[in-house]
Order: C-alpha cells, then structure tokens, then sequence
C-alpha cells in the first residue's frame, strides 16, 4: 500500500480518509461482467425511483422521498396504462392519447364539428394539445 495517502478530515466526527489512484477496487474482469449485466438489463425508471425513496426515507429526508415515490407511482400507472390501452387501441393510437395530439375521433368536439373544421382549429392553435393527467388516464 504504498500509494495511498492517509488524511484526517475535521468534521462533527474525526474519521481517516484513505484513497489511491493506483489501486483498482474491482478487477477488470468484474468491471467487463459488470457491464455486461448493465446492458443486459434495463431497470425501470419507477424501480429506481422507488428505491431512491427508500433511500432517502432511511435519511429522513422525507420531502425527497415523496418527491421520489410519486414520480415512480406516476412512471409505473403510466406503463401499465399503456399496456392496458395498447391491448384495445393500436400503438399509434395509444402514442398521439398520452403525447395529448388532438385526434378527431377520439377528441369531445367530434360532437360539434366536421373533420376539415377540426383540422382547421388545430392548425389556427384554437385546439391545442392536452396531455391527459394519470386521473383520467
């Protein structure tokens, strides 16, 4: 250990600091299997976040935890509303509903007026995009 340096950082407590820029702390072949695995499998941003909340829960860092598990409650409702609506509508139908795209066939002023006005609207911004909340998703 001939590289490292030992350092004594005054803080709330006095503890010794040991680093290296020589020494590795996984052997290249963890390294190479590492990030195999990390290619491999992607995890859910709602799984991250989920266990970000934890995380911060464990630090009493309350405000970040709920930060945190409402964006992965938010991420995972909207996964799996996907999926549901997936199973019913086709993938571009799905895509412009969530994006919040206007759709004549879909949209409450179908009631009201033809296609050509509806388009027309749209293209005057008189009817703008609307992305729907995870409520009325």
């Amino acid at each position: 250990m001939e590289h490292q340096e030992h350092r004594k950082q005054t803080s709330t407590m006095d503890h010794l600091i040991r680093s290296s820029d020589s020494i590795d702390w996984l052997e290249d072949k963890e390294v190479t299997d590492l990030k195999k695995l990390l290619k491999k499998e992607e995890i859910p941003i709602w799984e991250i976040l989920l266990l970000d909340s934890k995380d911060y829960l464990l630090r009493r860092d309350y405000r970040e935890a709920i930060y945190a598990i409402n964006g992965a409650f938010e991420n995972y409702l909207m996964l799996k509303a996907r999926e549901k609506l997936i199973s019913k509508w086709t993938e571009k139908d799905v895509n412009e509903y969530l994006d919040g795209k206007p759709v004549y066939k879909y949209h409450k002023m179908k009631k009201y007026m033809d296609e050509a006005t509806f388009n027309k609207a749209i293209k005057e911004d008189i009817i703008t995009s609307y992305i729907p909340s995870t409520y009325q998703i």
